[in-house]
């Protein structure tokens, strides 16, 4: 009897220390859990912020009525409003001469003082094929809500690209050859 009651005490310890171990083990693996949720909670914080928050980006674009010309857009993606936005361009930033004054007259010297979401300004500083030959990359600081970022910015990769115009005379001449052709056929 007194066999048993050892074999059950041990068997109680060991029960025991594997409970114990097993509990030590859950309590481990809750707090790294607990880690990685709040890690998680904190990015998606962020990324909540990032889409509420003004977000204002710099980068050169076509104009959108003559795509051969090169304008500087400064343009806020956020879903609140940005306030006091001053534009810093490289030393090396390269504008048109005749553009030079407008530019220097812009909101690029001048700021803008309040930019609403999916608020873009535009200000002409070239032409394509000039600025690709005058300078190679750039960038420009855009400082704004206390927060202060650098856009590259990139002539060379607008290089060898079709423009809007280009690809809408090709329609219209695609369409001009469709109709004669069809003129042709109804003559016959």
């Amino acid at each position: 009897m007194e066999d048993m009651s050892l074999l059950v005490s041990v068997i109680c310890v060991l029960i025991s220390a594997v409970s114990m171990g097993a509990a030590i083990c859950s309590a481990r693996y809750s707090s790294k859990s607990a880690k990685a949720s709040k890690k998680s909670a904190t990015v998606a914080e962020n990324t909540y912020k990032k889409t509420i928050e003004p977000n204002v980006i710099a980068y050169i674009a076509p104009s959108p009525k003559e795509p051969c010309a090169c304008h500087l857009v400064i343009e806020n993606i956020g879903k609140d409003p940005a306030r006091d936005i001053r534009i810093y361009p490289a030393c090396n930033f390269p504008v048109n001469e005749e553009a030079r004054q407008y530019f220097n007259n812009s909101f690029v010297y001048n700021g803008i003082p309040f930019l609403e979401p999916n608020g873009m300004r535009r200000t002409f500083i070239g032409f394509f094929d000039e600025l690709m030959r005058k300078e190679k990359d750039t960038d420009v600081m855009v400082v704004y809500n206390e927060k202060e970022e650098s856009f590259p910015i990139s002539f060379s990769s607008f290089a060898c690209v079709v423009k809007d115009k280009e690809i809408k005379d090709l329609q219209l001449e695609r369409i001009v050859d469709a109709l004669e052709k069809l003129q042709e056929d109804k003559q016959s």
